[in-house]
């Protein structure tokens, strides 16, 4: 998106909205950046990122992950593997890269799960809300 008459903004005048949407509760976040500035910030973090600091990152990430598949399996069923499994895993990620301590860990992550919720827009919801009520309703729940 190199063309500065594109843009994710869709707090620019004229953006083609197909559904009224509520208000962005995050409209300066890194997701809505233009080009120019998303380019500029993503060259900032991207040595964080890199082949060789992914691969240190390996064994924590498995550290986590068995960490939370001994949790599922100490839970009766059913269980959400979405909020209790998939969700958890880039907050804890973040959490211990930045060394927070244990305690804040659980408030942490509801903050995450709450950004995380806040970016999907109320037609996804409803899209994904009514596959779900429409599986449930398929297998009898």
């Amino acid at each position: 998106m190199l063309n500065p008459a594109l843009s994710v903004d869709i707090t620019l005048p004229g953006f083609p909205l197909r559904l009224p949407l509520p208000p962005d509760p995050l409209p300066h976040s890194f997701l809505r950046l233009g080009p120019h500035e998303h380019t500029r910030v993503r060259r900032m973090v991207m040595p964080e990122f890199d082949n060789a600091a992914v691969d240190a990152y390996r064994p924590l990430v498995r550290e986590l992950v068995q960490g939370l598949l001994d949790e599922l399996e100490a839970k009766p069923p059913p269980v959400d593997l979405l909020l209790a499994f998939a969700f958890p895993i880039p907050a804890l990620m973040i959490a211990r890269i930045l060394g927070m301590p244990e305690r804040d860990l659980d408030a942490f992550q509801e903050q995450s799960l709450a950004l995380t919720l806040s970016l999907e827009n109320s037609c996804e919801r409803a899209v994904r809300d009514g596959a779900l009520t429409d599986n449930e309703a398929r297998r009898g729940s």
